[in-house]
């Protein structure tokens, strides 16, 4: 562009200036009157660097002013990507960031909702196994012995891992939220078997352990008819948990356990 401007008023500038002035004088106007526009239609060394304060006063000043911000050293610029497919969008940042010279990040809706949950994935992975490493250790320095430390943790286990298998089989797609109830999930299954573990009250507690489960289950299933999807996945991810749990429960934990009972 700065070659096809040097060239027209190269070629054309004195020209240009001419027959403008024989236009002013024929219409009773001062040549002098055009100097600033003269000046700037002339060739030129370099190019003019165009800034948002060029457009002040201007009538996009309002539009440029939603579209650009400068703070904390910066620019962010805001323009609609609607019409691009997913891989252009996705490819997108990257295209950007060759014609900055800092960093660039797009913040697209693919692009926010990708980090967010990249970010909710990690931290829910790092906090579950901080979780399962704390119910162990709590586990095993009450209870101090082998096996019925075994019939307490691996009933839900088993249950998490029947929970996202049958998710997984019916094709459900799991959020962060889906996955958060795991930790709920497995709350419930320790205490079931905690309480199942205790072999000489056994018989006394099925009952109502059943009762306490089955009951949650009833409330938390309304909520798979909810018509806002986050709600419908967690309660169904609520009801086969808790479901799960509950046959784990009352199959494995009183096979591992024993007769006996675990010192309080």
């Amino acid at each position: 562009r700065q070659a096809a401007w040097n060239a027209f008023w190269t070629a054309h500038g004195d020209a240009f200036r001419a027959d403008l002035a024989v236009a002013c004088t024929e219409l009773g106007l001062r040549p002098a009157a055009f100097a600033a526009s003269l000046a700037r239609y002339q060739p030129v060394a370099e190019p003019i660097p165009l800034t948002i304060a060029d457009w002040d006063g201007t009538p996009l000043t309002l539009a440029l002013a939603g579209l650009l911000h400068h703070g904390d050293g910066a620019w962010q610029a805001a323009s609609p990507v609607d019409r691009l497919s997913r891989p252009e969008t996705i490819a997108l940042p990257a295209r950007v960031a060759e014609l900055a010279p800092g960093p660039v990040w797009v913040a697209t809706r693919i692009h926010m909702a990708e980090r967010l949950v990249a970010v909710l994935s990690s931290d829910l992975a790092r906090r579950g196994l901080l979780i399962a490493l704390t119910v162990t250790v709590a586990v095993v320095l009450l209870v101090r012995r082998a096996r019925p430390c075994l019939a307490i943790l691996l009933p839900p286990a088993v249950a998490l891992a029947w929970t996202f298998g049958l998710l997984g089989w019916m094709g459900e797609e799991l959020t962060p939220f889906s996955v958060l109830v795991a930790a709920f999930v497995g709350g419930i299954g320790i205490d079931c078997a905690i309480f199942l573990a205790q072999g000489e009250q056994r018989a006394r507690l099925v009952s109502p352990v059943i009762a306490c489960i089955a009951t949650a289950i009833a409330g938390t299933s309304t909520m798979i008819v909810a018509h806002h999807p986050l709600l419908a996945g967690v309660g169904l991810t609520l009801t086969i948990g808790m479901g799960s749990c509950l046959v784990a429960c009352l199959l494995l934990t009183p096979a591992l356990a024993g007769k006996g009972a675990p010192p309080a």
